[in-house]
């Protein structure tokens, strides 16, 4: 409030959209999420694992929103907080979007489905979410592997924008392809 003209809005993605007719409302979300200012992922062991919250990161980088506006907030459990964060850190490390799972399998194969679309390989979405996650976490340069020695998910500091420029694809198919939306 005291460096703006007004009190900060929250939109939260489950209180926002109408959870009984999401179908309706998910239409919108590229914009609701190219409004948000920031992003802010309370980000537990399972965040990973549940499609639409990747998908939400994904579209918000997506819609031309910068990974510097992101934040991670990881949430952990009293006196577990080192077993925790070794689990968000291996959620971010093993990402495969066909671990994810939604509550709705019609959501799930709608979602994979425009993945395929977009990037003609799961592989492909793979790579372009770690990037996202690696920039997110502060882990290693863009194209590093993660390393497992990084203090940098405990204290979640936000690294430079989303690139995908000279990047090498994680992909099974070989191909030289960016990895990205074609």
């Amino acid at each position: 409030v005291a460096g703006g003209a007004r009190e900060p809005l929250v939109w939260f993605d489950k209180v926002c959209i109408d959870q009984s007719n999401i179908e309706l409302d998910l239409r919108c979300l590229p914009i609701f999420l190219n409004g948000c200012a920031r992003l802010v992922m309370l980000c537990g062991a399972t965040y990973l694992n549940r499609l639409w919250c990747i998908t939400e990161v994904f579209a918000y980088v997506h819609m031309g929103c910068e990974v510097e506006n992101i934040e991670l907030v990881p949430v952990v459990r009293d006196s577990r907080e080192d077993e925790d964060l070794d689990d968000i850190y291996d959620a971010f490390r093993s990402f495969d979007v066909r671990a994810c799972e939604c509550f709705n399998q019609e959501d799930k194969e709608r979602i994979v489905i425009a993945i395929k679309t977009a990037f003609g390989c799961m592989d492909k979405f793979n790579c372009v979410v770690k990037r996202i996650s690696r920039q997110v976490t502060g882990k290693n340069s863009i194209g590093g592997p993660l390393d497992e020695d990084s203090e940098s998910l405990r204290s979640a500091p936000l690294s430079e924008g989303f690139s995908s420029e000279g990047e090498e694809s994680d992909t099974d198919s070989g191909d030289e392809e960016s990895a990205g939306p074609k």
